[in-house]
């Protein structure tokens, strides 16, 4: 499946991020709920949480390549 990205819920932004920042995205997902995803993530520049909560993605059907 191919996640979507569909809103966001409970997120807090705890520092600014700017050009040239690395940005490290931990997410893990919590739960299903009929084609949306819902997952905890955890944005982090240098070990310092720049963001956290949750986001919500709806789920496709990945796309086939054919060689």
């Amino acid at each position: 499946k191919l996640p979507l990205f569909a809103g966001i819920q409970k997120m807090r932004f705890k520092r600014p991020v700017t050009p040239g920042d690395v940005l490290t995205m931990n997410v893990q997902f919590s739960r299903l709920l009929g084609g949306i995803a819902f997952a905890k993530c955890c944005a982090t520049v240098e070990g310092e949480i720049a963001a956290e909560g949750e986001i919500m993605c709806a789920l496709q059907e990945a796309p086939h390549e054919d060689n």
